[in-house]
């Protein structure tokens, strides 16, 4: 079974996996990008230094 199976899964089960993201920079940004396209996880929140630049990332 593979990570795609396994969270398709979790989402029909109705526990995702929580994903709490540190840093939006070029990584984090990436990430974001893809995390609402992909089924059985959740963004919990974003931390990082500069307020504004999570602000516009969203």
């Amino acid at each position: 079974m593979n990570l795609y199976t396994k969270l398709l899964q979790r989402q029909n089960d109705g526990n995702p996996v929580r994903v709490g993201l540190i840093g939006s920079g070029k990584f984090g940004s990436m990430f974001l990008s893809r995390v609402r396209h992909t089924p059985g996880m959740h963004l919990v929140g974003i931390a990082d230094l500069l307020v504004p630049s999570v602000r516009a990332k969203r």
